[in-house]
């Protein structure tokens, strides 16, 4: 079984984010539009075991806006390290890293219907310099609008091997989703976010979750533990 994506085991603090007018004389901005603000940098401290770490990234926009790059930057260098494609609607169809000659590739292909996300394909070439190839494929239930289960399939297997279950608390800002090994029906991991009214200014960046609800900031990240209570993470 392929491992799931849990990007959110190192809480994300954003304390600085810096937009920047459209009307910005930058070739690469695709509109003169003054009323358009885009994300540029973005300065966030993760913790780690009560330690924190500052990480700082620049934006770039090409393609009229519908290819989005997240640089690192690191010292006095600036490299790329990820991107997202996005279709006509704003909704991200491939994200994928840029890779360094010693890492793997990894790419994220996204398929809707009714503008809902329902299959997901994650490649990679598992060894830096190999051919890429298909590793999972998720697909995604929904009930009454709301993301309710996504099943991960290892290729040539029709079973799943994993699903991930979500359950929503009476408000639907907080949200509760179970990972579980099958066919065992062991919980793998379980997390409960919550999340505020704020959008998410790099959501795009940010679908490595996979299952498109992060669209605003979530508050606090908690994760199950044996007595069955939830504690936040890294606080």
């Amino acid at each position: 079984m392929k491992p799931i994506y849990h990007h959110h085991v190192i809480f994300i603090c954003i304390t600085l984010a810096v937009l920047q007018v459209a009307c910005n004389p930058d070739k690469k901005e695709p509109t003169d539009n003054c009323d358009t603000y885009r994300l540029r940098y973005i300065t966030d401290i993760r913790y780690d075991g009560g330690q924190a770490f500052t990480n700082r990234y620049s934006v770039g926009y090409e393609d009229d806006g519908k290819l989005i790059t997240r640089y690192t930057i690191y010292n006095a260098d600036t490299f790329p390290s990820d991107y997202v494609k996005l279709n006509s609607k704003g909704q991200p169809i491939e994200y994928g890293n840029v890779p360094h000659p010693s890492s793997p590739t990894l790419r994220n292909d996204y398929f809707y219907q009714s503008d809902q996300v329902v299959e997901r394909q994650y490649w990679s070439s598992i060894s830096p310099g190999a051919t890429i190839m298909l590793a999972q494929t998720s697909f995604f239930t929904y009930t009454n609008g709301l993301l309710s289960k996504v099943e991960y399939f290892e290729p040539n297997n029709p079973n799943p091997g994993a699903q991930m279950e979500v359950f929503y608390e009476a408000d639907s800002k907080a949200r509760i989703y179970y990972y579980i090994a099958l066919p065992s029906q062991q919980i793998i991991q379980a997390n409960r976010f919550h999340f505020t009214n704020l959008v998410n200014p790099f959501a795009a960046l940010d679908i490595g979750f996979a299952w498109g609800n992060n669209n605003f900031l979530a508050d606090t990240i908690s994760s199950r533990q044996l007595d069955g209570t939830y504690a936040p993470d890294f606080f």
